[in-house]
């Protein structure tokens, strides 16, 4: 086991106590995987909580999602993850989980608007809603790497979500940012009922454009 491979496994295990420690799964909910080099996949083990899971517990993948190490079998999601990958080079970490609030937007089949805040705006944006697909099928993965090229993550209709980044731990920010701006967004407009959205001018303002 190469070095990559080693501090690949800490940071699946690491990332992953935290999404369960942050309530963005439950049970054995969600997986989370890291693309090791052009033709290797590392990916978190199928039925195993994600506040509890050992290095030992994850298996390795090829970059067509066929099974090469590992003692358990790989997530029924995998083939999301290994479609994502080869969908966009530069994603080398993917974190799937059911945050609560971004769920519930996904249920309604409503997309998070990055337009209330400017941390949103500046580092999310615009998070779709991939079409229904049964979890786990080709159908689901080919959907949702529709999108990895255009978008930072994107929600799973009647199911949860997925971010993806340059790392893993990139992937996980994007998790909790996600969920975080779901509910400020619950909150605001429909809880309190009055939002003031950003104007697109100030938004490109700050990120430099002319």
């Amino acid at each position: 086991m190469d070095q990559c491979e080693k501090e690949g496994r800490r940071q699946i295990c690491f990332w992953g106590k935290q999404l369960y420690d942050k309530d963005l799964v439950v049970a054995c909910d969600g997986n989370l995987s890291v693309r090791l080099s052009e033709d290797r996949i590392l990916c978190t083990p199928t039925g195993i909580s994600k506040g509890f899971m050992t290095e030992d517990m994850l298996v390795v993948l090829d970059q067509w999602g066929n099974q090469v190490s590992g003692e358990r079998n790989p997530s029924s999601e995998a083939p999301m993850h290994v479609k994502l990958y080869q969908s966009n080079p530069t994603i080398k970490g993917i974190v799937h989980a059911h945050p609560p609030a971004a769920t519930a937007f996904a249920i309604a089949g409503m997309p998070i608007e990055p337009d209330l805040s400017i941390e949103a705006a500046l580092s999310l944006g615009y998070i779709p809603v991939v079409p229904y697909a049964t979890p786990g099928t080709e159908e689901m993965a080919h959907k949702v790497a529709a999108f990895g090229k255009a978008y930072k993550g994107a929600l799973l209709a009647s199911h949860g979500a997925v971010t993806w980044g340059k790392d893993l731990v990139e992937a996980f920010h994007r998790m909790t940012m996600l969920e975080h701006y779901a509910k400020m967004t619950l909150y605001s407009r429909y809880i309190i009922g009055q939002a003031q959205s950003i104007q697109e001018e100030e938004v490109k303002r700050l990120k430099g454009d002319k």
